[in-house]
């Protein structure tokens, strides 16, 4: 009876460090995932303007 108990402890106590690493994980991967956006939607804004400014249009 007490060595379930221990084992029930252990992985209880191993599924609280996996959702804390997930949750890490999942904060990272936001976080990137927020930063190309913002590179790529800098880099088409250059592009237009670029574009814009080339054939007159321009800002």
């Amino acid at each position: 009876m007490f060595k379930k108990e221990k084992v029930k402890d252990k992985i209880v106590e191993e599924k609280n460090h996996l959702s804390v690493f997930e949750g890490f994980k999942f904060g990272f991967g936001f976080f990137v995932a927020i930063l190309t956006g913002t590179l790529i939607v800098a880099a088409l804004v250059y592009l237009f303007t670029n574009i814009f400014k080339a054939t007159g249009i321009g800002f």
